[in-house]
């Protein structure tokens, strides 16, 4: 689970050079649809690259994996299809990669409904912290 992290950190540490390489080295060369297309995935990239953290944060307070384990897979799922998605459309152009982004939107919604559930499934295991 620690690896998740790891995963998150990077997911958001690339989104936001991604996010400055958009509106500065391609904003010359892309339309404003291929901007909008590509602050979109840099957004759903950074969220769900926190979300991946929190959910693992929330492993280890609900003393619990299984539920987050899982949404944690289908967020890294997500952000490779849907983010993925819309960055290779801004720029190529080709609408054709479009649909593969749906995979990613189920993606994130089973993953926050796994977390949902993960938290109401474990809430007799919460372990709180001395001193809190």
């Amino acid at each position: 689970m620690r690896n998740f992290f790891i995963i998150g950190g990077l997911f958001c540490a690339l989104a936001v050079g991604l996010g400055a390489f958009g509106a500065h080295a391609l904003k010359p060369y892309l339309d404003s649809y291929g901007l909008g297309l590509w602050e979109r995935a840099t957004y759903y990239q950074m969220t769900h690259g926190m979300a991946i953290i929190i959910a693992t944060l929330a492993a280890y307070f609900f003393k619990t994996s299984r539920y987050f384990l899982i949404a944690n897979l289908l967020f890294t799922i997500g952000i490779f299809c849907f983010a993925g998605s819309l960055y290779t459309i801004a720029l190529t152009n080709i609408k054709m990669f479009g649909m593969i982004a749906p995979i990613g939107g189920v993606s994130f919604m089973a993953a926050w409904l796994l977390v949902f559930i993960g938290c109401f499934k474990s809430s007799s295991n919460i372990v709180i912290p001395k001193g809190a």
